[in-house]
């Protein structure tokens, strides 16, 4: 019998010092390695996921929640802690994202959904108002000018509310009492023979009534007689004594000082229809500049100072969302029901600058970041989606079960 033994030098498979790795023989021949690229391409998915896990991009939720589905969050353009939300069922909870706690809640603030909710900016007061001698005020727009001046003076310290009862509210940012700050349903809110008590100095009280008439400072109708729903809030930026509204049968623009709208401007006459007006936002710069989306798959601009529509495209399917670019004020991005969002130069309506694709879901909220070079949208297929403004893909996506 013949044996045939292998044999290699003893320097060829032994380490040189301690602390070496062991050497290991194999054949680089890609023959041999028919797996080679999938098993890569699986390490690779394993590796992002880690660094995706150890990101821990989720950093917190905001106390107990909702008990129904949220609808519509405001911030304040100056701070970064004052956080509003409203839901289905009508509740508003005022959060600290500092301490990430539940600072207030008003659980009737609407009989029904609540569509919009802006903070009001605490940089300018009330008592910097300029009065306009061509205008005199009523009866009425006097007492809303005492009762908000009497309030507190700070636009901080309170904000803007709108639902399908077709109600605009102004409530303050800190409930009178954190024991119970319930609004009950029974209390009328808008009546004018009970006029509330609303001096600084005023003693808090546990009494139902008397915490929901000292929490709401004023009250807006829907101005058509028959009457109606409010589907948006804009506070304006250069005059935040103004803010306009979207309803289901006009564009409204409001004043904290009076009780009915500045201006009022139909579906009819803007664009030959009366469909809803779901979405409005305020242009940053151009100051009676307004884009809208509207239910018949339109999203348009107008003036508010000539009253006048000055552009309209037609999607495919209904836009739900629209927010300014903060940097780039001509460029809005806008949030549709075919899973996509489309950047718009607002002078040349006739096709997007660019399609951003992902979602496997209608996009229901936009938001840009202060930059203005990216953009997070979230859709109904519950991810958020970080997206370049010029890149048609999303570079991050975040999905928790939560969502």
């Amino acid at each position: 019998m013949k044996i045939k033994a292998l044999s290699r030098p003893e320097a060829s498979i032994s380490r040189a010092n301690v602390g070496d790795h062991f050497l290991h023989h194999r054949s680089l021949n890609p023959v041999s390695h028919p797996f080679h690229k999938a098993r890569e391409y699986q390490r690779a998915i394993q590796a992002a996921k880690l660094d995706r896990i150890f990101a821990k991009p989720f950093i917190a939720g905001l106390g107990d929640g909702h008990s129904d589905g949220v609808t519509c969050i405001g911030m304040s353009r100056t701070s970064l802690v004052q956080f509003v939300s409203g839901s289905v069922d009508g509740c508003i909870k005022i959060w600290d994202l500092g301490r990430k706690t539940e600072v207030g809640c008003y659980e009737k603030a609407h009989a029904g959904v609540v569509n919009g909710v802006v903070m009001l900016d605490q940089s300018v007061r009330y008592d910097e108002r300029e009065d306009d001698s061509d205008d005199e005020d009523d009866g009425e727009t006097k007492e809303v000018v005492e009762r908000t001046r009497a309030a507190g003076g700070v636009y901080g310290k309170s904000f803007l509310s709108c639902g399908d009862d077709g109600m605009i509210r102004q409530w303050r940012l800190t409930p009178p009492s954190t024991l119970s700050p319930t609004i009950p349903t029974s209390t009328t809110l808008t009546s004018s023979s009970q006029t509330p008590n609303y001096n600084k100095g005023a003693s808090m009280t546990t009494d139902a009534s008397t915490q929901s008439e000292s929490s709401l400072l004023n009250t807006w109708r829907h101005p058509s007689k028959t009457g109606g729903s409010f589907k948006s809030l804009s506070l304006h930026y250069s005059n935040p004594t103004q803010f306009a509204s979207a309803s289901d049968s006009s564009v409204d623009v409001w004043s904290l000082y009076r009780s009915n709208p500045i201006s009022s401007h139909s579906t009819d006459t803007l664009w030959g229809n009366g469909d809803t007006v779901t979405h409005i936002r305020y242009n940053p710069v151009e100051r009676g500049l307004l884009a809208h989306c509207s239910m018949d798959r339109g999203v348009g601009l107008h003036d508010t100072r000539s009253a006048t529509p000055l552009r309209k495209t037609i999607l495919a399917m209904r836009a739900n969302c629209l927010e300014w670019n903060p940097m780039e004020p001509m460029n809005f991005v806008v949030g549709s029901e075919d899973y996509n969002a489309y950047s718009f130069d607002m002078r040349r309506l006739d096709k997007p600058t660019m399609i951003h694709k992902g979602h496997v879901g209608a996009v229901m909220s936009v938001g840009w970041s202060p930059t203005g070079r990216e953009f997070v949208t979230g859709g109904y297929d519950a991810t958020l989606r970080i997206f370049g403004y010029r890149s048609g893909h999303a570079r991050d996506l975040y999905y928790t079960k939560r969502m």
